[in-house]
């Protein structure tokens, strides 16, 4: 059941696809608990069809705000260390940048970037743009336009970025995940593609680990810092991972075609699954209070649930039009 178009038929039909995730510097742009993990932090929706980013407060249905200034097929979206908001535009080749609750751009960065694919900001503040339609990772100084630095070495068709716990890059493409060293050169240290077929998200657990969504043989890949070799294979309950995020106890969620599994820390058999709610569910966070967050692309919605449980809490629809990332932020 293909409910979930790739990227090249997306792009093809003016759509997009997305990395799912915003993070905080120097963490996974894929790794969604660490995601801006204030307390009592708005939850912003990327809505691809939208055309917005609507944001939500805590056990909120209805938008506080919604965004739309610049907003162009928004595919990814992070926020810096003030907490200034960035949005990645397939459709326009941008990333727009915004004041800590303001709807109007403040910058747009463009120099460079063609399809970007996903954003990050490293512990400066320096943001990276992952640029499926360049082959590169471009870089612009903290709080300006400034283009410094382009990455091709090993980069194809990039689909998401990261930073490790030690500040190195992490770009995730069709095949393979590319490692690189710490600012300011990143040089490529790395490639990883052992247990991979067609990765699609990775996040990072608290001792460094990566885990990486496989999407095309129904596999969640572990792997130990600074290694290739699949420490961990997970196989049970998945089924085409589109998603995947740890909670602050080291549990793993995982958006399956159908269905979101939970495992315990360490372990490769599914503790809970979900399905209440769940409608083709494409991503995934998980809030400073436990509660998991699941955007739905083909319902519109996206739907809460009690920390480590099946139990639906909330579900959020007014203002979500196919969502397709998912952060915390002021």
């Amino acid at each position: 059941m293909n409910r979930r178009p790739r990227l090249a038929p997306l792009l093809a039909a003016a759509l997009a696809s997305t990395a799912c995730s915003a993070a905080p510097p120097d963490r996974a742009a894929g790794e969604l608990p660490a995601v801006s993990r204030l307390a009592a932090a708005n939850l912003y929706v990327a809505n691809r069809n939208g055309n917005s980013v609507t944001v939500y407060a805590p056990g909120a249905t209805k938008p506080l705000r919604t965004i739309v200034d610049g907003i162009s097929l928004p595919v990814a979206v992070a926020f810096d260390a003030y907490q200034n908001l960035y949005v990645a535009n397939a459709k326009a080749g941008t990333v727009t940048v915004y004041a800590p609750k303001s709807t109007s751009v403040s910058r747009t960065l463009s120099k460079g970037i063609s399809n970007p694919r996903g954003v990050a900001l490293d512990a400066s503040g320096n943001a990276y743009v992952a640029n499926e339609g360049q082959n590169t990772v471009t870089v612009y100084k903290a709080g300006t336009t400034d283009l410094t630095q382009v990455i091709e070495a090993g980069v194809f068709a990039p689909r998401a970025l990261a930073f490790d716990a030690t500040g190195k890059l992490y770009v995730l493409d069709e095949s393979a995940v590319t490692v690189y060293s710490a600012k300011p050169a990143r040089n490529l240290l790395l490639t990883i593609s052992q247990g991979l077929t067609y990765p699609f998200a990775m996040a990072f657990d608290g001792a460094n680990d990566l885990y990486v969504a496989s999407t095309g043989n129904n596999t969640v890949v572990e792997y130990a810092p600074g290694t290739s070799t699949p420490l961990r294979t997970i196989s049970d309950g998945v089924s085409e991972p589109d998603g995947l995020t740890l909670d602050a106890s080291g549990n793993l969620y995982v958006a399956n075609e159908l269905t979101v599994t939970i495992y315990p820390p360490g372990g490769s058999q599914t503790s809970q699954t979900i399905t209440q709610g769940l409608s083709a569910p494409f991503c995934l966070t998980v809030d400073s209070s436990g509660n998991l967050q699941v955007a739905n692309y083909l319902a519109s919605t996206v739907t809460q649930y009690a920390p480590k449980t099946e139990k639906l809490t909330r579900t959020i629809s007014t203002g979500v039009n196919v969502p397709y990332a998912l952060g915390f932020g002021p």
